[in-house]
């Protein structure tokens, strides 16, 4: 378990938790144990001559719970975790919950980057343009998640000035 967590989700150091987010989640699911970062323990059903009683369920949700937690308190920067309330270690929705309040947005520092990433990318002539139009347009994705759509008109103007079209005269 371990050597597939450590391969596949990075450390998370307080930048682009959506990316970390995404990978966490997906190792989760693999894992089966992602319920846990949206349900609560189930409440307690005790065994009587017409129903069964819910303990292992409890037992199992238990184990995956810990499970959970473990991997992404791991694959979480030590300084952030440290910083993380108690009462927001105690179950892994508490900590999941948590880390996307205090990081799952972009503050503006990010927006910003994003931003001038787009705007100071050269283009290589040497280089086929496809992965260098990509880098930018991953800029335009990440500010329209963040809810800061550039235009379009603008982006294609963006990307001739960045391309250094020459004009038609």
């Amino acid at each position: 378990m371990s050597n597939t967590l450590t391969s596949t989700v990075p450390v998370f150091s307080g930048k682009d938790f959506k990316s970390f987010a995404k990978k966490m989640k997906a190792y989760l699911q693999f894992q089966g144990i992602d319920n846990v970062l949206t349900e609560e323990k189930p409440s307690p059903i005790a065994t009587t001559a017409d129903r069964k009683g819910n303990e292992e369920e409890r037992k199992q949700f238990d184990s995956d719970d810990r499970k959970a937690r473990g991997a992404i308190i791991m694959r979480v920067d030590e300084r952030l975790i440290d910083n993380v309330p108690d009462e927001d270690m105690v179950t892994a929705k508490k900590l999941w919950d948590y880390l996307n309040k205090t990081y799952g947005s972009a503050q503006l520092a990010d927006i910003f980057g994003y931003l001038q990433t787009a705007l100071n990318a050269k283009f290589d002539e040497r280089q086929h343009p496809d992965p260098q139009l990509n880098v930018i347009l991953q800029q335009f994705t990440r500010l329209k998640n963040e809810n800061v759509a550039i235009p379009e008109f603008l982006q294609a103007m963006i990307l001739l000035a960045i391309a250094r079209v020459k004009p038609v005269t």
